[in-house]
């Protein structure tokens, strides 16, 4: 069992310590988008020059408007869990019903007429956009940046419609190396460490799971 923060919950730590959970320091990234001339001034020239030559490259943000562009997102996702993230992947189904439902914005990055990157971000009221699942093919050629552009659709779409904050919904662990923490970082956003809390019920299940992911990240 684990709660994922959002937000600072230090004031119930010894509640959760007491409760048999442990506290696990996990990073993230919280960006606040009330201004758009400070989101701006946040990022870093890379990051700005990466959206500028990717949108001059003719690469285009929208929002998903069919099943198959929906379809299209997942199988770059798939990809790109099988080859790098080696870790099971949720089913189509989720993504189709998250973008039938309106639950939130389902951002994608297309070039010339192709669907090569996105976002999929649910929304809460409006305070807050979440990142959940992103990806982007980002070797197609010079100058374009889907991966970059997947995030920055949802950051400019919160800048632009009165969101507190953009959520990147993680940043790894503190002691150990991340590289998806300095794709992140160069958005600007603070960089927080609410941390989570985890309590194993059954250890014996526990460690056959992790093994059985152990195991499919060395075939996969």
């Amino acid at each position: 069992m684990e709660f994922r923060n959002l937000h600072d919950t230090s004031e119930f730590r010894d509640i959760f310590e007491g409760a048999g959970f442990d506290y696990i320091p996990y990073l993230n990234f919280l960006l606040r988008t009330e201004d758009k001339t400070e989101v701006s001034r946040l990022m870093s020239r890379s990051r700005k020059r990466q959206i500028k030559s990717s949108l001059a490259a003719g690469a285009e943000i929208a929002e998903a408007g069919s099943e198959e562009e929906v379809m299209a997102f997942y199988q770059l996702l798939r990809q790109l869990y099988a080859e790098k993230v080696k870790k099971p992947l949720a089913g189509p189904d989720l993504f189709l019903r998250f973008w039938r439902l309106a639950a939130g914005k389902f951002f994608i990055v297309k070039y010339q007429g192709e669907v090569v990157g996105g976002n999929v971000c649910p929304v809460f009221g409006n305070r807050t956009v979440y990142e959940w699942y992103r990806c982007g093919r980002d070797q197609l050629r010079k100058g374009l940046h889907p991966s970059v552009l997947a995030t920055w659709a949802p950051i400019e779409f919160a800048a632009g419609n009165g969101y507190r904050h953009f959520d990147f919904m993680g940043a790894g662990r503190p002691d150990e190396a991340y590289g998806v923490r300095e794709f992140k970082a160069r958005f600007g956003g603070e960089e927080v460490c609410y941390g989570r809390y985890s309590l194993v019920l059954d250890k014996a299940l526990y460690s056959i799971g992790k093994l059985g992911i152990k195991i499919y990240q060395m075939t996969r």
